[in-house]
């Protein structure tokens, strides 16, 4: 048993065995089945598709360290993309 309490068949680590990094991110989830406005991620607006200005918006977020796009496996998502 580990000082813990834990079983033998789980790790005991103390806190220095550890290096904590925290990330912070923003995940953007996007689909394209809206039932009121199918496609609207995709959807242009003043030149670019809405997702593009979500994602500029998030860009603006000087705390992130990172930026997720979320979708479905669905067919009708493999329109949701991102360069």
């Amino acid at each position: 048993m580990c000082r813990d309490g834990l079983p033998p068949q789980f790790s005991c680590f103390t806190n220095a065995d550890f290096v904590t990094v925290v990330k912070r991110l923003v995940i953007v989830q996007a689909r394209t089945g809206s039932t009121r406005l199918p496609g609207k991620v995709v959807k242009d607006i003043c030149g670019h598709p809405m997702l593009w200005h979500q994602i500029q918006r998030a860009k603006l977020a000087t705390s992130l360290d990172q930026i997720v796009l979320a979708t479905t496996e669905q067919p009708e998502d493999e329109a949701v993309t991102y360069p």
